[in-house]
C-alpha cells in the first residue's frame, strides 16, 4: 500500500508490484511480429523521480511464445534495458541519450525527467507504430511506478 494525493486529500491507495511489473507495452508492431517492452524494475531517483527498467523483446504473431530469455535462463538480446526517467510531480519523463547524443545538457535533462509529457509519444524515443491503447498502457505504467513508490 501507498500513500497517494488527490485534491490536496492523502488518502491510502492500494498499489503494489504486480501494478508495476511484467507489463508488457508493445513499442512497435509490423505485420508478422511486434516489439515490446517488458517492466522489470522501479528504482526511486529523488523526491520526486523514478526510473523505470524495460526489458525489449521480440513477439511473432505466429508463435504463442513470448520471453526476453533463452532456454539457459540467459537474455536473448543484448541487455539492452530502456530506462525512463518519469518526473511524478510534472507528470513528464525522459529517456536515457543515447551514447551518440550523450552531452551533459542531454544526460541533465534525463535525470529531471522532464523531457516529454505522459501521453506525449509522437518523438518516437519509446513508442512508435503502436495504436492509443499502448500509448494509455504505458502512461498508467507511469502512473502506477509513481503511486507505488508514493512520489
Amino acid at each position: 500500500m501507498s500513500i497517494a494525493t488527490e485534491g490536496g486529500i492523502v488518502h491510502a491507495k492500494e498499489t503494489n508490484l504486480n501494478d508495476v511489473l511484467g507489463k508488457l507495452i508493445f513499442w512497435s508492431a509490423g505485420s508478422t511480429s511486434g516489439s515490446a517492452y517488458l517492466s522489470a524494475g522501479v528504482v526511486t531517483k529523488s523526491r520526486n523521480t523514478v526510473e523505470l527498467h524495460l526489458i525489449p523483446l521480440d513477439v511473432f504473431w505466429s508463435s504463442t511464445d513470448v520471453t526476453p530469455f533463452d532456454e539457459s535462463g540467459e537474455l536473448i538480446k543484448d541487455p539492452n534495458v530502456k530506462t525512463v526517467m518519469i518526473n511524478c510531480r510534472d507528470k513528464r519523463y525522459s529517456t536515457y541519450p543515447d551514447l551518440e547524443a550523450q552531452n551533459t545538457y542531454s544526460h541533465n535533462q534525463y535525470l529531471s525527467g522532464r523531457k516529454y509529457a505522459w501521453g506525449d509519444y509522437k518523438n518516437q524515443e519509446l513508442l512508435m507504430n503502436v495504436g492509443q491503447e499502448e500509448e494509455d498502457k504505458m502512461t498508467e505504467l507511469f502512473d502506477q511506478a509513481c503511486t507505488y513508490t508514493a512520489r
